[in-house]
């Protein structure tokens, strides 16, 4: 389909921009650019600078999606500009590499193996939960920091029932009757890493394997890991509180010590290989970048 640009008239919309605007790339609302133009300066002022800030999620887009934001740009950037130079020269603030795991989220430990566990209480990682009480999100890293990494339940984002099974809608038998369908939901956890101050493709893909540094632990290979019952309440305090902050509120560092070592022996699940996921990334970047009828 043809992209349609739409003007953003919502002023608080525009951030620290003069002007905004959309295009729709996708017949779907979720398949949008957004591009910023004039930057603002604090007080308001139209800034110096010069730049387009452009925002998106390829995920949500078509095959060689840069290409086509290239496209239609090309004009306004001369000749000179080929998309080669474009993808070089353009200055990325944000990466955020994700992947779906096959499992319900209450069923994980999820840790930063170079973190350490003081005997303090972290504000990071933070969990939230679902009205029902359940788990929805564990995140470590402060939302202004290089590295954010968030596991969250996808199915709960999206509006779907965390439920195994949830009525989807209604079918005619052959004797015309309106009967309900039972669809199974599988359970999706997403785990989303943030990555900033990452300028440019080639400084991602010559990053030293960003994921290598996290490590996840299922509950049901942790409990008999030591055979005491305190060593059970510590699981279900990193259920509702994460590992490491679970691992901060125990002030012997012996026990610490000891519970954290017992978490890392357990053998990682046979989806978590970080090597894996990392050899991936070149992939996911070809398919964003390759032309549309490659």
């Amino acid at each position: 389909m043809e992209a349609r640009f739409r003007p953003i008239v919502d002023t608080s919309k525009l951030m620290n921009y003069r002007h905004g605007g959309q295009w729709q790339l996708r017949s779907n609302d979720e398949g949008t650019v957004l591009v910023h133009w004039k930057p603002r300066t604090a007080e308001g002022r139209e800034s110096t600078k010069r730049y387009l800030r452009i925002e998106c999620n390829p995920a949500k887009l078509h095959r060689g999606c840069i290409q086509t934001i290239y496209r239609r740009l090309e004009p306004w950037l001369g000749e000179a500009m080929t998309f080669e130079n474009f993808v070089q020269e353009v200055r990325f603030t944000r990466f955020d590499l994700t992947f779906d795991i096959k499992a319900p989220i209450e069923e994980m430990i999820f840790f930063h193996l170079l973190r350490k566990t003081n005997s303090y209480t972290y504000t990071y990682p933070a969990s939230k939960f679902t009205p029902h009480g359940t788990i929805r999100q564990h995140t470590i890293g402060a939302p202004n920091s290089d590295r954010q990494a968030t596991l969250y339940d996808k199915n709960e984002e999206s509006g779907k029932a965390a439920t195994c099974g949830v009525y989807s809608g209604y079918c005619t038998t052959l004797e015309g009757r309106q009967i309900p369908v039972l669809r199974r939901i599988v359970p999706r956890t997403r785990f989303e890493l943030t990555l900033k101050k990452v300028n440019s493709l080639n400084e991602l893909l010559s990053l030293k394997n960003p994921f290598e540094n996290y490590n996840f632990k299922q509950f049901i290979m942790l409990r008999h890991s030591l055979p005491k019952h305190k060593f059970l309440f510590f699981l279900d305090s990193c259920r509702v509180r994460g590992a490491q902050a679970a691992l901060s509120l125990i002030d012997d560092q012996r026990e610490r010590t000891r519970y954290a070592n017992a978490i890392k022996e357990v053998p990682n699940p046979s989806w978590w290989d970080p090597n894996v996921i990392r050899n991936e990334l070149p992939r996911a970047l070809h398919r964003i970048l390759a032309f549309e009828d490659a």
